[in-house]
């Protein structure tokens, strides 16, 4: 599992509220963050038109929280090889590196599966480091085994 951007390597980092979960994702890999307001109904779906394309929104959350109407949500769309997707989220803040002391897993928190790489702490939360690669795999499988490929996926 590669290890995300260091804070010599990169600007920032966006902390994103899933749930009582924190992802931190480098701010390189995550290219723009909206609310639910730019979104509109597209064949029955919520999606973000993003550069003329639709991106289908993923609640990433629990089990994959519902997008209740009147619920705000806030919008992380995030590039890895296989393209961008959108996720749903409570909460999102972007963050100066240089605030941010983050320390590599623990050995035993950690392996071959796991999506976390690191921890930082963030006010009394802890934040849990990841890589928009490891993250858009394990999004794109739990989606597509719900409901079907994301319209955000090339093909």
């Amino acid at each position: 599992m590669a290890y995300p951007s260091r804070p010599e390597t990169t600007p920032g980092y966006v902390a994103a509220r899933l749930d009582d979960t924190t992802l931190l994702l480098d701010l390189l890999a995550v290219p723009d963050i909206r609310n639910d307001a730019d979104t509109v109904q597209s064949n029955g779906r919520k999606v973000l038109r993003r550069n003329g394309r639709d991106l289908e929104l993923v609640p990433l959350a629990g089990s994959m929280q519902s997008l209740a109407d009147g619920r705000r949500t806030q919008i992380m769309v995030v590039a890895d090889k296989k393209g961008e997707f959108a996720l749903c989220c409570d909460d999102i803040r972007v963050l100066p590196a240089a605030k941010l002391n983050i320390q590599p897993l623990r050995r035993c928190m950690s392996g071959p599966e796991s999506l976390f790489v690191g921890t930082a702490k963030i006010g009394e939360t802890i934040a849990f480091l990841c890589n928009a690669e490891d993250l858009g795999n394990i999004t794109r499988q739990f989606w597509e085994q719900e409901h079907g490929k994301l319209t955000s996926n090339p093909d």
